[in-house]
């Protein structure tokens, strides 16, 4: 029927506008049929339907879910308010004032935010009464969030994420959603990639990719770790490349991990579909010039919104900037948006530059964890209690760049 329309909008004959009408009219019907019987669209629709009734019933006697959002308390205010809607397990829905747009904007400048007590009351701290006696908590950051770690803020010793059962989602109708486990048995790793250059780096960015000192390391001690409970495939050096990459449509692993560059190259004014476009990860041959786009090495956001990985239960995307974007009106657009559309359930990605050894030692902890059983928020807890019990990387710039969104298992 589309190639019918646009042949006839080509033409100028007679009647051609009165079956176009017809024929866009017939498409209407044919999509409904192919919306029902397509697995993405019937997931979607019944994920729109949810309330918060819904999600309260998932919720136990000591659960709290919280979704963020922002709003101006009057038409004369000028400044913008951050609000928590509370949920627990009884009663209805709570609201509370937790800080204003001017002071979240100073917590995500502070260079020391995960390394001092005194940011925790500025945040969490508004919420205290209600966390009383409440051991887990999910919630759903709204954009003002979105690139803030505000689960590791340090509450007394110890940082929230650690103190309590704490789970970033995107959105508390996460609760509702159930995922079916994975039917592979695969472990996809990619790492040590040629990039067609000389230069080595010691952070996971940049625009020309120098070659990662200890990518080779984070894959073969991952590998080590983790091969009694799954099939390892390992993609390194030259194999590491985006038409290897594309392929785990067909491969379907359950986990895919990515030890690589990363970059966000958007700006303010970029639009959703600008940003989809300028959040990559880089793969073999991405600094060789006149490859064609389909395997020039950077992997976009928008390529990888196209794959289909709804087996994969865990992506780990091991280089900077994989948890940034485009902040529009329904979240962020950037890789997070990529692998969630493609299907993946659990993304662990990070909010900043990081650094290439610290982050082997913490993908190496994180794996080890997962080996002995452990669910994958207890494995980045004690990934993480390994590198701050380390004076070379007790600071939050080497512990708290990644975080786990919708790691939630629905235990």
């Amino acid at each position: 029927n589309y190639q019918q329309i646009e042949k006839m909008q080509n033409s100028d004959s007679e009647g051609s506008l009165d079956k176009v009408l017809a024929l866009k009219q017939d498409n209407i019907s044919l999509e409904q049929k192919l919306m029902k019987g397509c697995a993405e669209a019937n997931d979607y629709t019944k994920y729109l339907s949810y309330t918060w009734k819904d999600v309260q019933q998932k919720l136990g006697a000591s659960d709290m879910a919280i979704e963020f959002s922002t709003v101006q308390l009057s038409p004369l205010d000028k400044d913008t308010y951050l609000v928590a809607l509370i949920l627990k397990s009884a009663g209805e829905p709570v609201m509370e004032v937790i800080s204003t747009k001017a002071i979240i904007k100073k917590l995500a400048s502070a260079q020391d935010l995960y390394d001092k007590e005194a940011y925790y009351p500025f945040f969490w701290g508004f919420m205290q009464k209600h966390l009383e006696g409440m051991n887990r908590v999910f919630f759903a950051p709204n954009n003002l969030l979105s690139n803030i770690a505000v689960e590791y803020l340090k509450e007394g010793e110890r940082t929230f994420f650690e103190g309590r059962e704490v789970y970033r989602l995107s959105s508390t109708k996460e609760l509702c959603r159930e995922h079916k486990p994975s039917y592979s048995d695969k472990i996809c790793l990619f790492g040590d990639v040629d990039y067609d250059n000389s230069v080595v780096s010691e952070k996971k960015d940049g625009a020309s990719f120098g070659r990662l000192i200890h990518s080779k390391q984070e894959i073969e001690e991952i590998s080590a770790n983790i091969r009694k409970r799954y099939k390892v495939e390992k993609y390194v050096g030259n194999k590491a490349t985006e038409a290897n990459f594309k392929k785990m449509s067909v491969v379907s692993p359950a986990i895919l991990h990515i030890s690589s560059h990363g970059k966000y190259w958007g700006g303010d004014k970029t639009t959703m579909e600008e940003a989809m476009e300028n959040s990559i990860l880089a793969l073999a041959g991405a600094n060789l010039f006149g490859q064609p786009v389909e395997n020039d090495g950077l992997v976009t956001a928008a390529e990888v919104s196209a794959m289909n990985l709804r087996q994969c239960d865990l992506a780990v995307l091991s280089a900077c900037e994989t948890g940034l974007g485009g902040l529009g009106t329904d979240g962020v657009f950037g890789l997070q948006r990529g692998f969630k559309n493609a299907g993946v359930h659990t993304l662990l990605m990070s909010l900043k530059s990081v650094y290439d050894e610290s982050t082997t030692q913490l993908m190496v902890e994180f794996y080890k964890g997962l080996a002995k059983g452990l669910s994958k928020r207890e494995a980045l807890v004690e990934a993480q209690k390994v590198l701050r019990s380390q004076e070379k990387y007790n600071k939050g710039e080497f512990w708290a760049p990644f975080i786990l969104l919708d790691a939630w298992e629905g235990k």
